[in-house]
């Protein structure tokens, strides 16, 4: 590193990993500053001393003792952490910038300075409050994932042969896995594809993911799902399901009942004949919210589960575990780095296809939900646990473009009825001699009345005038 360098990060000006520091008369909050990045980046972040607050190089003069007081202070950062320390000489008088680097190690966190834990939050560094602190220390007994650790009992008996068969599929057809993969001996797939073993034992990922029985020793591998009548829990339970079963099992269940119940908006586009569906919420942004609660939830509380709700206004989705401390709901909504809470379950369902390793899941839901004319879904941390609300719009409300299928959505429309309307696609207003020499239909005109009569009474067709002058039209 330069000076070149150094006044292109000056240029950059401070921000959520770059501080400037007058001179080492700041070094207490220097140092605190680089506790601070410790606990909250996840990459390289710098402190330059010598530099003021408005981004002008005064430069330090740099000693022995200079060092020696920087060592010392870096020294007292626990645990223990290397800084990358460079001297860069100014134009000033021999006057030196002094560039301070952190990296951070996620699960050496929390970092304290003088014993106390700092944060760093934009621009500004403060104390880190005591329950990130348990939340950070939390994360890093978890890191000894409950996943990874030997299932009791256990065998390839436990687990469901061709489901995995089943993903091995899914992941060949996403390109995701080879095609010889489906050849392999289950054993192999869950040993060599998987990772699903450790000293030769089924881990507890094999049967959350496989296992074809969740209780007495997996209570948590659960899901509840409700409908209610109304906006709040107090309403009318119209339907509910609560039942265990592997990861996929719960997701098939989920998706099933959320598909059941969501409320479907039918209309017609002016210019075509097909009808449009359209659920209260998109089904692949639900899919990756069910998906997303399976594969980071907590599973070493017995206690955990997945907790769907169906509102007259909203989706909530709920699973216990917390959003990573170096994560915050703003960052969720933009490109991040994946932080993945079960990894060895998470790389299964990345194999057959279902999320992806680059942190867009989410980014893609808030996209899926804009799309639909939804607003942003909302994230929260509720009752220990991770909550994502859906909310729908007005089902009634139909665009510009379309026409409310009022009572013709639960038509069946015949192969006959089909021809008659896409003959009005071409020629809108047509007298009944018109439209019986234009349609290719082995038809007698009795039985053609009848079918125009169903249309106009469906919603599609309109007769205007009478005798000779009367015309059918498609209605708009």
């Amino acid at each position: 590193m330069d000076i070149t360098v150094v006044q292109q990060l000056i240029n950059q000006g401070e921000s959520a990993n770059l501080e400037f520091k007058k001179s080492t008369g700041q070094l207490e909050t220097a140092t605190q500053t680089l506790c601070g990045f410790l606990n909250s980046n996840n990459e390289m972040s710098k402190v330059l001393i010598g530099v003021t607050d408005s981004g002008s190089i005064i430069g330090q003069t740099v000693s022995d003792s200079t060092q020696k007081e920087i060592a010392q202070a870096i020294n007292r950062i626990e645990p223990a952490v290397h800084v990358n320390t460079s001297y860069i000489p100014s134009c000033l008088d021999g006057k030196h910038i002094i560039v301070l680097e952190v990296t951070p190690h996620l699960h050496e966190r929390p970092y304290s300075y003088k014993g106390r834990c700092y944060q760093r939050i934009g621009t500004s560094t403060s104390v880190l409050p005591q329950n990130r602190i348990k939340h950070i220390l939390l994360e890093n007994m978890q890191s000894k994932h409950y996943e990874s650790l030997l299932a009791r009992d256990r065998d390839l008996s436990s687990l469901d042969a061709p489901l995995i068969k089943k993903v091995v599929a899914q992941g060949i057809e996403a390109n995701r896995l080879p095609q010889e993969a489906l050849s392999e001996p289950v054993e192999s797939i869950l040993r060599e594809r998987f990772r699903l073993f450790s000293n030769n034992k089924l881990t507890n990922a094999a049967v959350i993911l496989f296992g074809n029985k969740q209780q007495p020793d997996y209570p948590q591998c659960f899901i509840k799902l409700a409908l209610f009548q109304g906006n709040d829990v107090l309403a009318n339970m119209i339907d509910s399901y609560q039942g265990y079963g592997n990861a996929f099992d719960l997701l098939n269940t989920a998706m099933q009942f959320i598909q059941k119940h969501l409320k479907v908006s039918s209309e017609f586009k002016l210019d075509s004949i097909q009808r449009i569906d359209t659920p209260q919420a998109p089904i692949l942004a639900v899919r990756e919210l069910i998906v997303n609660a399976i594969c980071h939830r907590d599973y070493s509380d017995p206690t955990g589960e997945i907790a769907v709700s169906i509102f007259s206004d909203r989706l909530v989705i709920w699973n216990n575990g917390n959003l990573h401390s170096d994560l915050s709901f703003d960052k969720l909504k933009t490109t991040h780095p994946s932080r993945r809470t079960n990894p060895t379950i998470a790389d299964v369902f990345y194999a057959c296809g279902y999320i992806d390793r680059w942190g867009m899941g989410i980014l893609r839901v808030v996209t899926l939900c804009k799309e639909a004319g939804l607003p942003e879904p909302n994230f929260e941390e509720n009752c220990g646990g991770f909550m994502v609300t859906v909310n729908f719009t007005d089902t009634n409300e139909v665009p510009n473009d379309v026409a409310p299928a009022d009572q013709v959505h639960d038509i069946e429309l015949t192969e006959r009825q089909l021809v008659i309307l896409e003959c009005f696609k071409e020629h809108t207003n047509l007298a009944f001699q018109e439209l019986e020499s234009k349609l290719k239909l082995d038809i007698g005109g009795r039985a053609l009345r009848k079918e125009l009569v169903k249309l106009r009474d469906y919603g599609f067709l309109s007769l205007s005038g009478r005798g000779q002058h009367a015309k059918w039209s498609y209605k708009a």
